[in-house]
């Protein structure tokens, strides 16, 4: 006769398995934190004091330049070369 399972052990497996379920949800968490940190950490430490500058065109083709400086913070936009490069002499004059 083969050995029937009782009621007492279905729960104890089910909540088992729900057991083990909650705690995946904390490792996706912590894998992500960890990413973060990650990036974070290698964000610093190729950060640079140099200026940035990023040119971007709108819709109609005009061309802009987005200047920023990370010593002093200033952050501009310019819509010629020359412009941008007055602010660079400028901001090597200091």
């Amino acid at each position: 006769m083969m050995p029937v399972a009782t009621t007492q052990n279905s729960t104890n497996l089910d909540y088992s398995l729900v057991k083990k379920d909650a705690k995946t949800p904390n490792r996706i968490n912590f894998g992500s934190i960890l990413h973060q940190f990650f990036t974070d950490f290698v964000q610093f430490m190729i950060q640079s004091n140099e200026p940035r500058i990023i040119v971007k065109k709108n819709a109609q083709g005009d061309v802009f330049y987005h200047v920023y400086d990370p010593l002093s913070q200033e952050k501009d936009q310019f819509t010629s070369e020359q412009d941008v490069r007055v602010w660079l002499e400028q901001r090597y004059a200091r």
